[in-house]
């Protein structure tokens, strides 16, 4: 993706992988078969796009997958959690959630665990940011009742 957010697609006989930019976020679109013969061309898509903020990779036009994709699937989300960002795996294929299953990391392709319907991932990044301290029955925090005790010594 060139540094105003343009598509740029790479192709081969077999596959494509193309970048957009959808409400803010990078979008890698992997098309076609996707094994060890182009995973350099998908690498070279994930790293770029992934370092600014958060991506979505659509697998939804995916016809085939080998597991040497997989793997650098699974390491862009491990590297994008180091630095609090995140991969987001939407839209599957029948073949490559196949292939995620028998690889034993079909959990990379459900959606986050705190994501929330109807939230933005800017609304979920504040959430994640702002600690709000568990309250009792009175209403009081906990640090409130703990100073409340000692206001007289």
């Amino acid at each position: 993706m060139d540094g105003l957010g343009m598509s740029t697609t790479v192709c081969t006989a077999q596959a494509s992988v193309k970048l957009t930019r959808e409400h803010g976020r990078a979008v890698v679109w992997l098309l076609g078969e996707h094994d060890l013969s182009n995973t350099t061309a998908v690498a070279e898509a994930l790293d770029p796009a992934g370092v600014t903020g958060d991506l979505v990779v659509d697998l939804s036009r995916v016809t085939f997958m080998g597991a040497s994709t997989v793997g650098l699937l699974q390491r862009a989300v491990r590297s994008a959690a180091l630095v609090h960002r995140t991969v987001e795996l939407r839209r599957p294929s029948p073949s490559t959630r196949r292939i995620f299953d028998l690889c034993g990391c079909s959990k990379l392709l459900e959606p986050p665990s705190d994501a929330l319907p109807g939230v933005t991932v800017e609304g979920q990044a504040l959430r994640s940011w702002v600690q709000v301290p568990p309250s009792g029955p009175s209403g009081r925090t906990s640090n409130e009742r703990g100073s409340v005790g000692r206001e007289g010594t």
